[in-house]
């Protein structure tokens, strides 16, 4: 395989004027990258600030970053009252919305800060993880769980005025722990995590198909919670899933659990296609790893975090952090 060579583009947003000695230092931060499925658009979100501590968290922000990929115009929209640092979002499979998950609804959102549509819930149980699924129409897949039961819907949107068409409970099931992430595996799989440590893998007839318990642990950022589906025929598949300080291999047929990276991990990110793994330290850098019998790493990128790939493994977006108060956002192109 060959590695990472070509840059494609590293955009530098500035939207302040430039400070004179006497100002306090102007901080800009992005969170969280993310491409548009057709890889059109990369969006991330964005924060500024002033003042002598540069450290994080900064005040929550209410900015999302768009970059254009063909014209490389970086631009940012204000969501509102939509929170997006360190919040999990997901595009639709046109690219025209985002939806984001809070006060207990899924708030759909689209690139010039407009909202399409809200799904609220009534009841004891409501929306805390969302993402769009693998489907041929525009679903929705949710949880929720009121501390003793958990729910996980299916729910169709109409693309064009974003209502609701069906909703459907997939899971319902007596279970402790709280929702921490969602992931659409295939046109019929799902997975889910949960405080507890527990990632459930549930076929779309509601049936369990696989349970896994891995080492659970804090974080600020609901991204180090996600689950990454990989499978390289004819290698039956697993999932990668951080848990404390390194990487889980999770083999949905057998059960079994490995840990093939350890050691301060704090976000990953594979791509099949690749057959390729990047993972951030917690020294601020990004390292490379192939998953094969006899794991080869090496260091991608120095202080550069929040590794991500987008849908066709061809790009992986980065945020380069060399000074504490201004980030970079850094594009590489996979060969």
């Amino acid at each position: 395989m060959k590695h990472l060579v070509a840059v494609l583009s590293v955009a530098t947003l500035v939207l302040l004027s430039a400070c004179s000695e006497d100002d306090a230092p102007q901080h800009e931060h992005f969170y969280n990258p993310l491409f548009s499925p057709d890889n059109s658009v990369l969006v991330a979100g964005y924060s500024t600030g002033s003042g002598v501590d540069a450290n994080e968290p900064l005040q929550p922000s209410t900015r999302l970053a768009v970059l254009d990929m063909n014209t490389r115009r970086l631009r940012t929209v204000d969501l509102g009252t939509i929170i997006t640092t360190h919040r999990l979002y997901s595009f639709d499979p046109s690219g025209t919305v985002l939806a984001f998950v809070q006060d207990e609804q899924i708030v759909l959102v689209d690139l010039n800060g407009v909202q399409r549509g809200v799904l609220a819930r009534g009841g004891n149980i409501k929306p805390q993880v969302a993402t769009f699924a693998q489907s041929s129409g525009t679903v929705l897949l949710w949880a929720g769980s009121d501390g003793s039961q958990l729910e996980v819907h299916r729910t169709v949107l109409d693309p064009l005025d974003w209502k609701v068409v069906s909703d459907s409970v997939l899971v319902r099931e007596t279970r402790g722990g709280t929702p921490l992430s969602i992931a659409s595996l295939t046109v019929s799989m799902l997975a889910l995590r949960l405080g507890t440590g527990e990632i459930l893998v549930y076929n779309y007839d509601g049936t369990l198909q696989q349970s896994f318990t891995t080492v659970p642990f804090d974080s600020q950022n609901p991204w180090h919670y996600r689950m990454h589906y990989f499978q390289r025929n004819p290698d039956p598949p697993v999932l990668y899933a951080l848990e404390k300080e390194a990487v889980a291999r999770l083999e949905l047929a057998t059960g079994a659990h490995s840990t093939p990276i350890k050691g301060g991990v704090v976000d990953v990110e594979v791509n099949a296609a690749k057959n390729v793994m990047f993972y951030e330290t917690a020294t601020g850098d990004t390292w490379m790893a192939v998953p094969t019998s006899v794991w080869s790493t090496n260091r991608l990128a120095a202080q550069s975090i929040m590794p991500r790939l987008s849908a066709d493994g061809g790009r992986l977006a980065l945020v380069e952090r060399y000074a504490r108060t201004a980030d970079s956002l850094r594009i590489l192109r996979l060969q």
